[in-house]
């Protein structure tokens, strides 16, 4: 076998080897990535909403501890 057929024969082996790896990227690899990522953004999302309700409890809990002790001096 002379250079040039083997040269061809590797564009060759390159092209159908980046069709393939093409078509997996575009079916399967991006999907994939894409589905892990939103869920992935989606349990941080909902940690951060469970953090922000027991950051709500926790304001709550000291305003209505402060107008307790207001309200003991009973002036309105």
């Amino acid at each position: 076998m002379n250079i040039k057929t083997e040269m061809e024969k590797d564009v060759e082996c390159y092209v159908a080897l980046m069709r393939i790896l093409k078509s997996y990227i575009a079916t399967v690899a991006i999907p994939n990535y894409k589905k892990q990522r939103t869920e992935a953004y989606i349990r941080a999302m909902g940690w951060m909403c469970r953090d922000e309700m027991t950051n709500a409890d926790v304001t709550l809990d000291c305003w209505s501890n402060f107008k307790t002790v207001i309200d003991q001096f009973r002036i309105y």
